[in-house]
């Protein structure tokens, strides 16, 4: 008997230990990313180049563009290693399109990619999917879709076309 009860004691113990951190949000949820985009992003590959993606970014309106599948290419041969988000993460303009990017911290130290968060071209993201804060990491990069653009180029080619 005295060990059965010693048991329930210690399960209790465990259970209110490791509940706390079962159970709790991860900060992109708390700020309203779902579990689906966060997974998505976390499978990314990392890049250290953004031109693929850069000259892709036009086929964000294309019509095979859906949320969270891979960017089509602007050239036949590419795959952009970026998903498209249509909407869902904290900052992001409403009803414009981005490719959701993971980079390399060399990548976000260049001029040219600061420019781009600069002017609010790209938007910075911590691992979380959350708006960083000073000096927080920021491994991801959601390159917007210039608002003035109607219509995708031509050369867009989906996914499974290639």
């Amino acid at each position: 008997m005295r060990n059965a009860g010693g048991f329930h004691s210690a399960a209790r113990l465990v259970l209110c230990l490791v509940a706390p951190f079962a159970l709790a949000p991860s900060a992109a949820l708390g700020q309203g990313v779902s579990p689906v985009l966060a997974r998505a992003a976390d499978g990314l590959p990392v890049v250290d180049s953004l031109s693929v993606i850069l000259s892709s970014l036009g086929c964000l309106r294309h019509p095979s563009a859906r949320q969270l599948e891979e960017l089509p290419s602007a050239q036949r041969w590419s795959r952009p290693p970026a998903l498209v988000v249509v909407d869902g993460l904290p900052g992001q303009p409403e009803s414009r399109r981005g490719a959701l990017v993971r980079i390399t911290r060399n990548l976000l130290a260049r001029q040219a990619t600061q420019a781009m968060i600069a002017t609010h071209r790209a938007l910075p993201f911590t691992r979380d999917l959350t708006t960083p804060g000073a000096g927080d990491a920021t491994p991801f990069l959601l390159l917007l879709a210039d608002e003035d653009a109607t219509a995708a180029p031509d050369t867009c080619t989906p996914r499974g076309s290639r």
